[in-house]
């Protein structure tokens, strides 16, 4: 079920870890993320809304951010606009994230030493979780 939240919906709840976890996305954004692909590809929110199967008001709330979708709805937008769901949902393309050899770059040895015990760290507690 999506909930409101400020300018997010909350897309799915995730239970793990004795906690429950609630996932959300900014709709706002979304929503300029797929009005820019729209209008890149020079369609009218009719054109987009018939190939989706949306009315074009819903989409024109979805754009302007007044409302958020379901994650079908998002699934049918990223197939497309030949994108994925993380650039719908976050603005990040897959595969886009800097690599840890970019990252380290400019690190001396000392802070190399300390990045690897806290990256062996993380997948030593990330094992216990499971």
């Amino acid at each position: 079920m999506l909930v409101s939240r400020y300018n997010s919906i909350c897309l799915s709840k995730y239970i793990g870890a004795g906690k429950e976890w609630n996932v959300y996305y900014d709709i706002v954004e979304s929503g300029k993320r797929i009005r820019n692909l729209r209008e890149r590809l020079d369609m009218t929110r009719q054109e987009i809304a018939d190939e989706i199967g949306l009315s074009v008001q819903a989409l024109k709330k979805i754009e302007l951010g007044m409302n958020g979708t379901k994650i079908d709805t998002l699934v049918e937008f990223a197939d497309f606009f030949h994108t994925s769901l993380d650039y719908l949902v976050c603005g990040v393309e897959k595969g886009s994230c800097i690599g840890l050899d970019e990252l380290c770059q400019e690190l001396d040895e000392k802070e190399l030493q300390f990045v690897r015990k806290m990256i062996e760290s993380t997948i030593a507690n990330i094992v216990l979780l499971k």
